[in-house]
């Protein structure tokens, strides 16, 4: 199949599931539906993000870059030869989850850069506050909620 066939038929399936949504009035254009549409699944995943990089603050009470330090200091405990086998094994273990944290964190912030930047495409209208903004927006508090 060429590449104006693929085109073509992810077009027309984009119409199929966008009309309803314009025929009820939802949306004014098939256009403004997937502005729409796109525009909230990318900030779903703003938010997301942005919650698991909170939980990681919060649960070390340090922002990423303090944690990689403290990661990086408890680390090189390991090679001090004043640690009993049982100190070095529970330091060992706690470093190790320590580390898969420190791993999950990066992606976590990895990820909300790159969806940052998707919102930031001049296709997506970025809302009148930051995304850190608490309040929602006018839309936001009249829209319901998708889960």
């Amino acid at each position: 199949m060429t590449a104006f066939r693929l085109v073509a038929a992810g077009s027309r399936a984009m119409v199929t599931l966008i009309e309803p949504f314009v025929k009820r009035n939802i949306f004014a254009s098939e256009e403004e539906a997937i502005q729409e549409l796109v525009h909230d699944y990318v900030m779903r995943q703003v938010s997301e993000l942005q919650a698991q990089v909170v939980q990681f603050e919060q649960r070390y009470g340090l922002n990423f870059h303090q944690f990689q330090q403290y990661l990086g200091e408890r680390s090189a405990l390991l090679s001090q030869r004043d640690l009993s086998d049982e100190q070095r094994r529970t330091l060992s273990r706690a470093v190790m989850l320590e580390e898969d944290d420190w791993l999950d964190w990066k992606a976590a912030r990895e990820m909300l850069e790159s969806w940052l930047g998707l919102r930031q495409v001049s296709l997506l209208p970025v809302p009148p506050c930051s995304i850190a903004c608490a309040a929602p927006t006018r839309r936001e508090r009249t829209r319901p909620r998708r889960l």
